[in-house]
């Protein structure tokens, strides 16, 4: 009976692990893909290296990194880098998160990413009228588009795979398949170019 036990136990936990191992992989995939526009660089079957930044406009090492990852995009145009959304900080995550992915349906994720991310106080819903006028959205389809089920769905899907790959703070990324959460300091151009580097060898 022991054996048999011991057995089921041990099958049991093959199964488990692989199954992570599966969800994981699933999550990876799913991550690199821009349902909304919201990745800079080459397409993704165009690319040499995809890098998965997981970010949040209300956190401040994300808003530290802008200009690294200016820079990285500047230096390797044939990187792709797909910004996904982890609300950490509560509603106004939510809704800075949903205003960019509803103007990345109208094209212009990457004008409203770099308004967000370089401003420290939280956008109101004053303000995303005004922006959306500067930036020639129509208004009223951003609104319809920031609480529609596209974005719900883009930013249930970026929850489920930082649950599945253990991601829980900001900034954290995926470069190529490796999952790298700073935990010393935030990363310079240097550092990332160096996984870089590694990964496209």
């Amino acid at each position: 009976m022991f054996l048999k036990a011991l057995y089921v136990a041990v099958v049991i936990a093959a199964i488990f692990v692989g199954y992570k191992g599966w969800g994981e992989h699933q999550a990876l995939a799913a991550m690199r893909e821009a349902p909304q526009g919201q990745a800079v660089g080459p397409a993704e079957d165009e690319a040499d290296l995809v890098i998965v930044e997981f970010m949040d406009y209300r956190c401040h090492a994300c808003r530290a990194m802008h200009d690294e990852m200016e820079e990285l995009a500047s230096r390797y145009p044939k990187v792709r880098i797909v910004f996904r959304h982890l609300p950490v900080f509560g509603k106004p995550s939510i809704k800075e998160a949903e205003f960019v992915l509803a103007a990345g349906m109208q094209g212009q994720f990457k004008t409203a990413h770099d308004l967000l991310i370089t401003r420290v106080a939280p956008i109101s819903d004053v303000e995303i009228r005004r922006i959306s006028e500067d930036m020639t959205l129509d208004y009223d389809q951003l609104l319809l588009d920031m609480k529609g089920p596209e974005t719900g769905e883009t930013l249930l899907r970026t929850l489920d795979a930082t649950a599945a790959l253990g991601i829980k703070s900001t900034p954290s990324f995926i470069i190529g398949k490796t999952v790298y959460t700073p935990t010393n300091g935030l990363p310079t151009v240097d550092d990332l170019e160096r996984m870089i580097v590694e990964k496209t060898r």
